[in-house]
């Protein structure tokens, strides 16, 4: 093989390689939001396979009977107000869910629909204040069944619980107002 054959040989496979690579960087490239693509879609409770929320409660129940030494009559009306609380806010966290997808959708397409935003803004906004709501009156039944001792205990897993769902430590921000309520 002469001088010429083997750099044009070189040539023809240093081409192929450059296409072969051109070929991957545009599928990578048409993957992403940049050039069309979609972003994997973050899934809501309702389709992980489990309730984050029914899980959280669990927790929740856990904690009260190990850490609190709840009576039995205690224990059988704080379950009573964690049932009562699920079943109020279970739907709110379902149409929670719809509207926060919704709205991703409408903030992600090219034309924005003002008014369809604003709406689901405002949906979402009274929902949070629902959800507020019932957390609040949950707590107030929760404190209204524990002795000195106990509101005590229960103070600090709450100071614990926010530390750690949605306050970065130290500065007292919050970083995730909607996870650290439900």
């Amino acid at each position: 093989m002469n001088y010429f054959n083997r750099n044009r040989l070189i040539t023809i496979v240093l081409i192929a390689l450059m296409v072969v690579n051109v070929v991957a960087l545009l599928t990578i490239a048409s993957h992403t939001r940049l050039f069309g693509g979609e972003r994997p879609r973050i899934e809501d409770r309702t389709r992980r396979g489990g309730d984050n929320f029914t899980e959280r409660e669990n927790r929740f129940s856990r904690g009260m009977r190990s850490n609190l030494n709840l009576s039995e009559a205690q224990e059988s009306r704080m379950e009573e107000l964690r049932s009562i609380n699920h079943t109020k806010i279970k739907p709110i966290m379902s149409s929670m869910d719809t509207l926060r997808r919704e709205l991703n959708e409408a903030m992600g397409s090219r034309e924005i629909d003002e008014i369809k935003i604003r709406s689901l803004n405002d949906e979402m906004v009274n929902l949070d204040r629902q959800i507020r709501e019932n957390l609040f009156e949950f707590n107030m039944e929760v404190r209204g069944l524990l002795d000195e001792e106990q509101l005590d205990k229960y103070l600090e897993m709450h100071k614990r619980s926010r530390n750690r769902d949605g306050f970065r430590r130290g500065r007292g921000e919050r970083t995730n107002m909607i996870k650290s309520i439900y």
